[in-house]
């Protein structure tokens, strides 16, 4: 009797992990169209189709509508300037008080009484795209300019090479780029007019674009253009990006979540347990990622279970040999005020890894010891930096390699 009951306690906690590895849906809002999400902190906000905004504080078991101060439901984006929350909405730009848990519209007399479909903050400035083309404001929204020139009207996404060079993605006429903030616009590929752009994503490499025809891909700023959906349904319809680490996410219309962990060269579906259904948004707060859906919500999935390497552990050395030495991107990229760095080593010996300001001054020193052969991750914390653009270097041996990391506070 003991045996057999050891045996039906060994089979339901099998299932319960089972149960574990795919998405859940959480208890709220569960019958909204999520058009957005962003993580702050420990807090979770969904911007919705006609609902308004929701908060959640314990990673989406729970959530509460936050809407005082607004005078529109439809949501459409958020960004984060240091500790301020900003929400786009179909009638203009709020400001969230934490204090008064209020919102308070930041639309000034020049404009922004129009759709933001997107909202982007670096370096204290504030783009945002609208439906009339895009505003930017250097005040905290106080003010806004109209930077439009050359720009198609309709903006609906954001990505950011550096600090000067600004990717705008349109609504049929692909992809803009300008190279003086904003003052001038440039149509980066003519072979993309008539692409409907709904999400973007540079990783200081390479830029990704999510698309009526799929994952679009740019290894030199949008010169040249290829489309990366092998894996992908026919028609694949891509509203959503992320980057976790070295993993890739999109959400698509109608198809559910996809998975690449090699650039966007192949992707994998990633919906056990999820209903397959058209996926808007997508955050993460390297516990779980979450996708906001056209109808049932939003929902959670751990990381580990679909990532690889897991980009939420540091410092570890895993069992996988790895064959080559290798010096991964940053995540999350732009970050504030940490960031993890993972890499590689195929052969025991001296590895150090620095970063430097763009002047080339040494400013942290993250390894500089003798390693193992194994994978390994470590943290930045970049606290005590001023925002702007740097460069982390690894190096042993003979092998060297840098990238380009972003701190915005």
């Amino acid at each position: 009797m003991n045996r057999l009951i050891l045996f039906i306690t060994i089979i339901i906690l099998l299932g319960m992990g089972s149960l574990q590895a795919q998405w859940h849906q959480t208890y709220g809002p569960a019958n909204s169209a999520i058009q957005c999400l962003i993580v702050k902190d420990a807090n979770i906000y969904a911007g919705t189709y006609k609902d308004g905004i929701f908060l959640s504080t314990d990673q989406g078991t729970t959530w509460n509508a936050i809407n005082q101060g607004l005078n529109c439901f439809d949501i459409y984006s958020f960004a984060l300037m240091g500790s301020d929350l900003f929400a786009g909405t179909f009638n203009g730009i709020y400001l969230y008080d934490l204090n008064t848990k209020t919102w308070n519209s930041v639309n000034s007399t020049q404009t922004i009484n129009t759709n933001v479909f997107s909202l982007y903050v670096i370096n204290s400035t504030i783009y945002a795209g609208t439906s009339n083309g895009v505003y930017l404001s250097r005040d905290k929204g106080k003010t806004w300019n109209f930077i439009n020139s050359g720009l198609d009207k309709n903006i609906n996404a954001f990505a950011i090479k550096d600090t000067s060079n600004i990717f705008a993605g349109s609504y049929g006429d692909g992809i803009f780029l300008s190279s003086n903030n904003g003052a001038n616009w440039v149509n980066v590929n003519s072979a993309l007019n008539g692409a409907y752009i709904k999400c973007m994503f540079d990783d200081g490499n390479n830029l990704f674009a999510g698309s009526d025809a799929g994952v679009i891909y740019s290894p030199d700023d949008g010169i040249t253009a290829y489309l990366k959906n092998n894996g992908l349904p026919e028609y694949a319809y891509v509203n959503a990006i992320l980057m976790q680490g070295s993993n890739l996410f999109i959400g698509t219309d109608g198809n559910g979540v996809f998975h690449s962990i090699d650039n966007g060269a192949n992707w994998t579906s990633a919906n056990l347990g999820f209903p397959n259904s058209t996926v808007y948004s997508f955050a993460s707060d390297n516990t779980y990622l979450f996708a906001g859906t056209i109808a049932s919500g939003v929902w959670r999935r751990p990381l580990s279970e679909i990532t690889s390497p897991s980009p939420i552990v540091t410092g570890v050395n895993s069992n996988q040999v790895p064959g080559e030495f290798s010096l991964l991107q940053n995540y999350p990229n732009p970050f504030n005020p940490s960031t993890v760095i993972s890499y590689s080593v195929p052969k025991s010996g001296f590895v150090k890894i620095k970063v430097y300001d763009l002047l080339g001054r040494e400013v942290a020193v993250l390894v500089n010891e003798n390693k193992q052969v194994g994978n390994y991750k470590v943290n930045f914390d970049a606290g005590k930096l001023v925002s702007g653009i740097y460069f982390y270097r690894m190096d042993s041996g003979s092998f060297s390699e840098t990238k380009k990391l972003i701190l915005l506070k």
